[in-house]
């Protein structure tokens, strides 16, 4: 199947909306808007997404690389705020209308669903008289794409999108979607994984609908494809116990410059890393089955058994035995 249809602005079908919440995407290559754009948010608050929903009472799940909020507004009206994205976006309207503007306006009904990258917008809501707005909402960063793409081994070619936003219809398989995460997201002993395979669950189900190449609306940068190729060297061989110079060696880089890469792409030191992705594949295989740690220490990567009965009591807190007879 081709690329989904973008739908226009103008009123038809969308005519009197019940309520707008409209944006205003700043975006450097938009040299009409930019400076308008610019005067206008001198004077307006700031607001920082999705950090400042996450204390809210909306239901929601949330970690370092991706949020899910079922976001609710039957308040008031809100003036026109300035907007900080600080991971991509995917909002699926479920109640109300939303407008966003940039060199078109776009109407976007409880049929649709938008897709917006990280980056600044302007933002008002305007209620109804039935004071009722939801959606919901899927934050998740750069890092979770690169992840995403690395771990189905996804290949299309590298084509950057122009525009700000992609707009989609809704179908069966995204209110089955919304259903089965907005359950989740009433349970308080949902699991982060299981939240981020439902985002992976979207990704790939708009991979097999459009085809790849719809990824090139995240990955958007050179810099975002060398993570991906690093992410990739380092990521296959997690448990084949090379070591640091053996890594920089295979992404072609010093051993210096491969651990100032590796904090700045996972936000921790190499040892660190790799420890704690060895602990939780012994973890899994301990609680999955009836392997022994004699059976699986050389498979997760450490080259005594002493060495990783140290490791995982001093990072679970319970030898590999207790933690495999325990209830945790």
């Amino acid at each position: 199947m081709g690329w989904p249809n973008v739908v226009g602005g103008g009123e038809g079908i969308f005519a009197n909306p019940k309520i707008d919440i409209e944006f205003y995407c700043n975006e450097n290559r938009l040299l009409g808007t930019r400076n308008y754009l610019f005067g206008m948010m001198q004077n307006l608050e700031f607001l920082d997404l999705p950090q400042s929903i996450i204390d809210s009472p909306h239901p929601q799940i949330n970690s370092e690389q991706f949020g899910i909020v079922d976001y609710k507004n039957y308040l008031s009206d809100t003036p026109k705020s300035k907007i900080q994205l600080h991971k991509n976006l995917i909002s699926i309207v479920l109640e109300g209308v939303k407008v966003i503007q940039d060199t078109e306006q776009l109407h976007i009904d409880a049929a649709h669903l938008v897709c917006l990258k990280a980056g600044r917008c302007l933002m008002s809501e305007r209620l109804s008289a039935t004071n009722q707005y939801s959606s919901l909402l899927l934050f998740f960063d750069d890092a979770f794409v690169a992840n995403f793409i690395q771990k189905y081994n996804i290949q299309f070619a590298y084509k950057p999108l122009e525009k700000p936003y992609l707009l989609l219809e809704k179908d069966d398989f995204i209110n089955n979607l919304v259903s089965s995460l907005q359950i989740l997201l009433q349970n308080p002993n949902t699991s982060l994984r299981i939240c981020a395979l439902k985002i992976e669950e979207l990704l790939l189900y708009w991979v097999e609908k459009y085809g790849a190449q719809i990824l090139n609306f995240w990955v958007n940068d050179r810099q975002t494809d060398e993570n991906m190729v690093f992410r990739h060297v380092v990521e296959r061989n997690v448990f084949n116990k090379l070591t640091i110079e053996e890594l920089a060696f295979l992404c072609n880089m010093s051993a210096s410059t491969f651990k100032r890469k590796f904090l700045k792409v996972y936000n921790t030191s190499p040892n660190v890393w790799f420890v704690q992705q060895r602990l939780a594949k012994a973890a899994y295989l301990l609680k999955s089955g009836q392997s022994r740690p004699s059976d699986i220490y050389l498979e997760v990567g450490f080259d005594t058994l002493s060495g990783f009965i140290q490791s995982f009591k001093q990072h679970y807190g319970y030898t590999p035995k207790r933690f495999q007879n325990s209830d945790n």
